[in-house]
């Protein structure tokens, strides 16, 4: 552009006066606009990769998002087995939010009480392991293996066997209670529960007499009367204690009412923070997708900018030129202005960047709606 301004001028000087052919004004002026197209095409050509790249970024973030608020729309319509059938999240919120009112036992397991009982159930082996051992003469400094084999799979067999008795005993207390006392039944609960009761409670009382007195004896021959006495009656009061442990925890473990109760609503506590997981970040991208469009159109604003300083500067030089050779032609043709190029590559990406914005920004906004609906019915 500067080369054909100074060429102008040197034409002017060199004629001093003569105005300039109409033909020489007209290719030099071709020849600046030509050189200005070729400046913007040279900078659109070097801006158009960054800016696409920007602009897929941020559609991508927008899309992101939008599948975001999907998954969060198809968490709710996951659906949960409830009583041998499957019902979506929201019934389960509803069933969990009413179903305790109607509920006759609100038992739930205790681990502790089942702590205890299996501790003491290993406390009872452990002491029948000693007590059989002194029975069939064991000799503990230099034991063989088949009499330890022999010992320990009476103990364990001993004390498996008021295990079960003890599980069986519970759930047919626990059936007992939770059954319809209007239905008959044969044989009757109340038959099978009493023997069953009492053979577990002489099998209970056998092996703690047995503890209290093996130990009583061998304190006896230590000479430690009153200690063996005391740690008689604590095993023994453990191997009397561990089955009704058992048998407690099982006959009071939480009702069907209050088993549908709790799993639907850990069904809905899980399926809630879940969506909200994905609704955070979905939010998020959705962020991130508007960041990038707004750095993206700053860019493009300062490309566009940069462009029409480009085309200003030529139509500036060849005024500038005009009027130093002739005068006259400074207005000469001013309607030929320099006509911004439309850059199809970029405006595209960026109605489509927009419209994935506007598509994620109202599916989580639909997408947030349904999860704070969920949860007021888990509440």
């Amino acid at each position: 552009m500067f080369a054909v301004l100074v060429e102008m001028l040197r034409l002017a000087h060199v004629r001093r006066g003569v105005p300039l052919r109409a033909g020489e004004a007209v290719d030099l002026e071709v020849a600046v606009r030509v050189g200005a197209a070729r400046r913007v095409q040279r900078a659109i050509a070097a801006t158009v990769p960054s800016l696409s790249r920007s602009a897929r970024r941020a559609e991508r973030a927008a899309q992101r998002a939008t599948r975001m608020a999907t998954s969060v729309l198809s968490l709710r319509q996951r659906t949960v087995a409830v009583s041998g059938r499957s019902v979506p999240v929201s019934e389960a919120a509803v069933i969990a939010s009413a179903a305790p009112n109607g509920t006759r036992h609100r038992d739930r397991d205790g681990v502790l009480l089942r702590l205890l009982g299996v501790l003491l159930l290993l406390v009872d082996v452990a002491a029948l392991i000693i007590v059989i051992g002194f029975l069939v003469n064991v000799d503990w400094a230099a034991p063989s293996p088949a009499d330890l084999v022999t010992v320990v799979a009476l103990a364990v067999f001993g004390g498996a066997v008021q295990a079960m008795l003890a599980v069986r005993l519970g759930k047919l207390l626990w059936a007992r209670r939770h059954s319809d006392p209007d239905v008959e039944e044969y044989p009757r609960r109340g038959a099978v529960v009493v023997p069953l009761a009492g053979l577990l409670g002489l099998l209970a009382a056998l092996a703690a007499a047995a503890l209290l007195v093996r130990v009583d004896v061998e304190a006896q021959l230590a000479q430690a009367g009153t200690l063996g006495t005391a740690v008689g009656l604590l095993l023994a009061g453990s191997a009397l204690a561990a089955p009704w442990c058992v048998v407690a925890q099982e006959a009071y473990r939480e009702s069907p009412e209050a088993a549908l109760v709790r799993a639907c609503a850990r069904a809905v506590v899980r399926t809630d923070r879940a969506a909200c997981r994905r609704l955070a970040f979905g939010r998020w991208c959705l962020d991130t997708a508007v960041r990038r469009e707004r750095g993206y159109r700053a860019r493009y604003t300062r490309l566009r900018a940069r462009l029409h300083a480009e085309y200003l500067r030529a139509e500036e030089a060849v005024r500038i030129a005009r009027g130093l050779v002739d005068p006259q032609l400074v207005h000469a043709r001013d309607d030929e202005a320099f006509p911004l190029p439309d850059v199809p590559e970029l405006d595209e990406p960026a109605r489509d960047v927009a419209d994935a914005i506007r598509t994620a920004r109202a599916a989580l906004a639909f997408a947030a709606g349904d999860v704070r609906e969920d949860h007021d019915l888990a509440g």
